[in-house]
């Protein structure tokens, strides 16, 4: 049996969370970006894509600003693209006119 080999790269944690006025889908495409980084150091042969979707979510989730993650956290999702469509929502509901949160 193949020893598991396990990402050799460095998951920058500080880029995972949403920053302070960043909009949620500007913290969605930095974290896509982040994480397909760190992930493609996981063989093909050891991934579980289940396993990983349930992380992305929920790597995901956790970085999100206090006051959207409280409303995320009310609902199940099935994947990572329902979240930040979900976010997104709440984030429009609070802010329409489009002006960032402080």
């Amino acid at each position: 049996m193949a020893e598991a080999k396990f990402p050799t790269k460095e998951l920058k944690v500080d880029l995972l969370y949403q920053r302070k006025g960043e909009a949620v889908i500007n913290y969605f495409s930095r974290f896509i970006i982040v994480l397909a980084d760190f992930t493609s150091g996981i063989p093909e042969s050891s991934r579980c894509e289940t396993t990983l979707q349930y992380f992305q979510k929920v790597f995901f989730i956790s970085g999100l600003r206090d006051d959207l993650k409280e409303k995320v956290l009310m609902k199940t999702f099935e994947n990572i693209l329902e979240v930040k469509e979900y976010a997104m929502r709440i984030e429009y509901i609070q802010n329409p006119k489009g002006k960032r949160n402080p």
